[in-house]
C-alpha cells in the first residue's frame, strides 16, 4: 500500500471462531463482527482504491454451505437471496444476535443452522454474490481454504498437520491465489479448496466434481 497506481486485489483472510471456548452469546458476536463485518468493512475501505478490471477473495469457509444446509427452508432461502442488498445481511445478522442472546438452542429454534462460524460464513458468501452483482467491473469471488492447522483451529497448539488430518497453511492459501492472480473470469462464486466451484448450500468435498451454476 502506498506504491503507485491503484490496487489490485484485496484478500480477505482474518478470522476468528470460538474453538476452545463455549459459544456464550459475547463469543457469538465477535465471530460474526470479525469474519462477516470486518469483511465488509475492509471492502468499503480499500474497494475505491481497485483498478477498474481489480479483484477481491473473501476467504470463507465450507462452514458456510453446510450451516446452510443445516437451516430450515425459509432460512435458506433468506441466506440464498442472491437479489438482496446489504440491508438483508445486517438484519439477518441483528436476528441472530437476538437469539442467541436469548440462550442456547434459540437460533436452531427459529430455523438457523448451528453455530456463529457457520452463520458468519454464509453471510459472507452472500455477501459476495451481492457485491458482485453490484461491482460488475470487478471480480468478486469467495472460496475456503480447506481445514487448515493454524492458531484458530488448534487452540495452543499439540500435534501436526498431518496426524490431524490437516492441511498446512500453505494449502490453504493455494485456492485464494488462484482467485487473485489466475487466469479466470469468474465473479460472485464460491471456490473450493481445490480450486473447483462449489455450491452454496451444501458441502463438497474436494476432489469430487465440481458445482454447476
Amino acid at each position: 500500500y502506498g506504491a503507485a497506481g491503484a490496487l489490485t486485489c484485496i484478500i480477505n483472510n482474518a478470522g476468528v471462531a470460538a474453538f476452545g471456548r463455549p459459544e456464550t452469546p459475547a463469543v457469538a458476536q465477535e465471530i460474526v463482527e470479525c469474519n462477516f463485518f470486518g469483511v465488509q468493512r475492509v471492502c468499503d475501505a480499500f474497494r475505491p482504491l481497485l483498478a477498474p478490471n481489480g479483484r477481491i477473495v473473501n476467504v470463507a469457509s465450507a462452514s458456510g454451505p453446510m450451516f446452510v444446509s443445516g437451516c430450515k427452508p425459509e432460512r435458506r432461502q433468506q441466506l440464498l437471496k442472491f437479489d438482496a442488498d446489504i440491508s438483508h445481511l445486517v438484519a439477518l445478522a441483528a436476528e441472530f444476535a437476538t437469539l442467541t442472546a436469548e440462550g442456547a438452542g434459540a437460533a436452531e429454534a427459529a430455523g438457523f443452522g448451528s453455530g456463529a462460524y457457520g452463520f458468519s460464513k454464509a453471510l459472507v458468501n452472500l455477501y459476495t454474490v451481492i457485491e458482485a452483482k453490484k461491482y460488475p467491473n470487478l471480480q468478486i469471488n469467495a472460496c475456503t481454504p480447506g481445514y487448515i492447522y493454524t492458531d484458530m483451529t488448534v487452540p495452543g497448539g499439540g500435534g501436526d498437520a498431518a496426524s490431524r488430518g490437516m492441511k498446512e497453511p500453505a494449502d490453504g492459501a493455494k485456492c485464494p491465489v488462484m482467485l487473485a492472480t489466475g487466469s479466470h473470469t469468474h465473479t460472485g462464486k464460491f471456490f473450493g479448496s481445490d480450486g473447483l466451484l462449489s455450491p452454496f448450500d451444501k458441502y463438497r468435498a474436494p476432489g469430487s466434481p465440481a458445482a454447476v451454476y
